[in-house]
């Protein structure tokens, strides 16, 4: 035997309505959980994480690439990088982890830095950092994961 739901035959006060509204986390008249999220599984939705740094330098022509990144829940990779060289940054995406189809590039130039922001598209993301063919001896690279928000 369940409860007989209420049938409105005119409009009701708003008041009323804000009664059937259920928050997050909360149980119906049957004591089922009507969302199983609650307010803190919800608290990193929209929230940024850090995903990799790096300060250490690079030699001539070095290279250096972050760990790639596979969660569903990513929805950009944010981040800032200064070199005191000329280099390239490459935010690489991949459906498959072995063929970086979609690449977004950046030129550095020396003693300037930048900020970017790139959306995901694939299943797995990662940035690289390309030196030009003078050492450097100043490098900063911070990269951020920003959540999808539902």
């Amino acid at each position: 035997m369940g409860i007989e739901p209420k049938v409105v035959t005119e409009s009701e006060p708003i008041s009323e309505i804000v009664k059937v509204t259920q928050p997050i986390g909360t149980k119906n008249v049957a004591g089922t959980q009507v969302n199983p999220a609650t307010e803190d599984t919800l608290a990193g939705i929209g929230s940024i994480i850090a995903h990799a740094s790096t300060t250490t330098p690079l030699g001539i022509d070095a290279s250096w690439t972050s760990a790639v990144d596979s969660s569903l829940i990513t929805g950009r990779l944010i981040g800032s990088v200064f070199a005191d060289k000329a280099g390239t940054l490459y935010v690489e995406q991949s459906p498959d982890n072995t063929n970086w189809d979609v690449v977004d590039s950046y030129s550095i130039s020396a003693d300037a830095g930048i900020g970017f922001s790139v959306e995901k598209v694939a299943e797995y993301i990662r940035v690289r950092y390309v030196n030009s063919g003078v050492a450097q001896t100043v490098f900063r690279l911070y990269i951020w994961r920003r959540l999808r928000v539902r």
